[in-house]
């Protein structure tokens, strides 16, 4: 029996039918000339060593970030491709990249605000610094007032007076 070619139609075909689908991130995939936009929460520590995930003493905690993360790839549309996360720092951080920045934000504040993601959603923009776009600082975004934004900060104390780092 000669093997059989696997075509994007008989992929699609096959993720269907097993209940499968691509997000619309996967579809768009990144572009040249996109923007890096972050979504990120700041996350307090529960006392844990250093570095574990922001100080926590387990990832259970992370879950509604995790989560949070598939509502926002599969709230895409189209209009950006989500690239990923990361933690520690006392922060998780979602990458997405866009050639629509406020379009990208909007969506996720209406996700903020629907409840379909965690509150305390901030937002920082990539400010690229050449034309390759290989180096950058991030410019805050939302919320109205944030100072400044950075993917890293030290891990936040989890009583006590809230820093905005």
């Amino acid at each position: 029996m000669a093997a059989s070619k696997i075509t994007p139609l008989t992929l699609a075909t096959t993720l269907a039918l097993a209940g499968c689908t691509q997000s619309d991130s996967e579809l768009r995939g990144p572009r040249a000339g996109d923007t890096q936009v972050v979504a990120q929460w700041l996350v307090p520590s529960d006392g844990a060593r250093p570095g574990f995930v922001g100080g926590l003493k387990s990832v259970a905690p992370m879950q509604r970030y995790f989560q949070a993360e598939r509502a926002i790839e599969g709230a895409s549309r189209g209009v950006y491709f989500e690239d990923g996360n990361d933690a520690g720092g006392g922060t998780f951080n979602v990458y997405l990249f866009t050639d629509r920045v406020g379009a990208t934000a909007a969506q996720l504040i209406a996700l903020e605000r629907e409840g379909k993601i965690p509150a305390g959603l901030r937002i920082g923009v990539a400010q690229y610094t050449d034309p390759q776009r290989k180096d950058w600082t991030y410019k805050a975004y939302y919320p109205a007032g944030l100072a400044r934004f950075d993917v890293v900060y030290s891990p936040i104390p989890r009583a006590g007076p809230k820093r905005d780092p």
